[in-house]
């Protein structure tokens, strides 16, 4: 049976379920952990994921990739790329395109890789450990994303899950997965309003939804994807590297060995003031054989992040307003990401919603892979349980068009519902022109109104008659996908033109798309093989190990010990001939090597 996987794709942690026999079930990863670090090594040998990845961090920080999602669907020069640079340890380059990529050594070779590609690597990990876990194939997937992200970042991650062998079938934002989780499993009479305020560890989202038996409506998403852990991390790591120029007269952000030291003594630092008022920590020979203690109390690290934990708030009313509630009008609020976990942002949150209690659910790191598990089996058709249950999203960003006047045109407004036509008719004079351009728009911030262009397209054929009037109905149609379909349609002549938004400016091409699935599917054909022909190699060391040590034990003549032993041996001199050979032959080599062995311990 082929199953349909649930993915909660955080900036700092992923998470896996699905939804079968009844219930979801969240699904391990290859070490038995459940939550897993969104991290991907590189060494001489091997690609590392999880928390294997993430222990390189102190020892390989310039081949330790994390953070990707903030520079996914991204231009090399977008200012949100040029502010995370500041605090990520590894080379982070502008290709011929204009898109960053990451440089790393791997294999004793230099290689680079789009920040689509190392989530893609990310995804298929996952995908693998789900396929383990359920013993059959995975495809079809739905993923969650911080709420802020744009029209291109969704794509982006729609292009990450196809490298990755995943047929994408919905991309929701991780705080409204959360609040239908949260809602699925807390049924009760009447309609409620949820506040689900989602501080990870690289995005905040905030989403509102009214939930009325198996009806979820989201009233409002609101996020920023650089609002989070790592960003209270990196004033730590600045107020620290301060002090040591202060202190020494020595600038530590030229060694990224040891800003990486220094990062992770903050991280650690940073846990214990949730629970303690101060703490120590010394590094021993953090730069120029000189040892560093450091000390911070939780007030000052409150009032060096004062501005950040004061913007949550801000955002919560943001999301109040938009959905046009008041904050007595909410039932639940619900707590997700490991941040929520710092005293003061619970302290500023209860003074905003007071006298209501803040609900942390005993399995909050999950929750959001738990949504989209629910999510996956209704739209894969797995789950005749949850058939009924129906999930009313809106669209996190503004669409709009501009034609030749100039004039800019908002028309399916932010937040507004998915899976709806909105339409705006337009008058204008064309003078002695018999085509008009019109270019379509997403606004990604209502307040600074930045643009991003999505595509355009061109209505022709208009008589040459000067300064007529030409009444243009433009009609934007987007589904629960953001598939945008643009019709324009000229009342006076009856001409019309359509687009279907594909944003070429931040979106691979299907070719590129094509190019990095087979580069991503070689690279794990050569992982398999070496895997094999690794296990090859232990397979034998420990069967000759074992002849010395247990002989015997083992109650076998020395001729069948020697037979043994020589086949354990030849294999060994076979693979320094065929270091290249393929997967196929180390696994029939082994199956040789295991049926005369078979004796062993008989």
């Amino acid at each position: 049976m082929v199953n349909a996987i649930g993915i909660d794709l955080g900036t700092s942690k992923c998470c896996v379920g699905v939804f079968r026999n009844g219930k979801v079930e969240i699904i391990p990863n290859g070490h038995g952990n459940r939550p897993t670090p969104s991290y991907v090594a590189f060494t001489e040998s091997e690609r590392l994921f999880g928390n294997a990845a993430k222990d390189q961090l102190r020892v390989n920080p310039a081949n330790t990739i994390f953070a990707a999602l903030r520079l996914i669907g991204r231009k090399f020069n977008d200012a949100t790329v040029q502010s995370s640079l500041k605090q990520l340890p590894f080379k982070v380059f502008s290709a011929e395109n204009g898109r960053p990529k990451v440089q790393v050594e791997f294999k004793s070779e230099t290689k680079a890789f789009y920040p689509e590609e190392v989530v893609a690597m990310m995804l298929a990990y996952l995908k693998v450990s789900a396929e383990a876990y359920l013993n059959s194939d995975v495809k079809d997937a739905v993923i969650t994303v911080p709420a802020s992200f744009n029209y291109a970042e969704r794509q982006a991650i729609i292009d990450a899950g196809t490298i990755a062998g995943l047929n994408v079938i919905r991309i929701v934002a991780a705080s409204t997965a959360a609040a239908m989780a949260y809602g699925f499993d807390t049924k009760g009479t009447g309609e409620r309003n949820l506040l689900v305020f989602d501080l990870g560890g690289g995005a905040f989202n905030v989403t509102i939804i009214s939930n009325m038996d198996a009806i979820f409506e989201v009233k409002a998403t609101v996020g920023n994807a650089h609002l989070g852990g790592h960003d209270f991390d990196t004033r730590l790591v600045d107020h620290f590297v301060a002090e040591f120029k202060e202190r020494y007269g020595k600038d530590l952000t030229s060694d990224f060995e040891a800003l990486s030291r220094l990062r992770i003594a903050c991280i650690s630092a940073k846990h214990t003031l949730s629970t303690f008022n101060q703490v120590d920590f010394i590094l021993e020979d953090l730069f120029d054989g000189i040892d560093f203690k450091g000390e911070i109390t939780r007030a000052r690290f409150e009032w060096i992040c004062s501005d950040l934990f004061h913007k949550t708030v801000d955002i919560v009313e943001s999301a109040l307003q938009i959905a046009k509630l008041n904050k007595w009008e909410i039932n639940d609020v619900v707590l997700l990401g490991g941040s929520t976990c710092i005293p003061m942002v619970r302290k500023l949150l209860g003074e905003f919603f007071v006298d209501k209690e803040l609900i942390e659910p005993c399995n909050r790191d999950e929750l959001a892979a738990y949504g989209a598990a629910i999510q996956a089996a209704v739209l894969s058709d797995k789950s005749k349980d949850n058939q009924n249950l129906l999930l009313l999203d809106v669209i996190p960003f503004t669409l709009g068009f501009k034609t030749a006047d100039g004039i800019t045109r908002h028309v399916y407004k932010r937040d507004m519902l998915l899976n709806s036509k909105v339409s705006k008719t337009i008058t204008t004079k064309y003078g002695d022109q018999t085509d008009v351009l019109i270019q379509i728009y997403e606004v990604e911030n209502d307040m600074t109104e930045v643009y991003n262009i999505l595509g355009s397209m061109k209505l022709s054929g208009f008589p040459r008659a000067a300064f007529t009037d030409t009444h243009v109905k433009i009609t934007f149609d987007v589904d629960s996908n953001l598939n945008i379909v643009v019709t324009a349609y000229d009342q006076s002549t009856g001409k019309t033109a359509q687009i279907t938004i594909v944003n070429q400016n931040n979106c691979f091409t299907d070719e590129e798309v094509k190019r990095m699935f087979d580069e991503a599917e070689e690279l794990k054909r050569e992982e398999r093989r070496l895997a094999s022909k690794k296990n090859l190699i232990d397979y034998c060391n420990n069967t000759m190990q074992t002849l010395e040590v247990d002989k015997r034990k083992m109650k076998l003549r020395e001729q069948e010990q020697f037979k043994i032993y020589k086949k354990c041996y030849d294999t060994l001199a076979w693979l320094k001939q065929n270091d290249a050979a393929k997967e196929e032959e180390f696994e029939l080599i082994r199956k040789d090597v295991e049926r005369a062995c078979d004796s062993l311990g008989n």
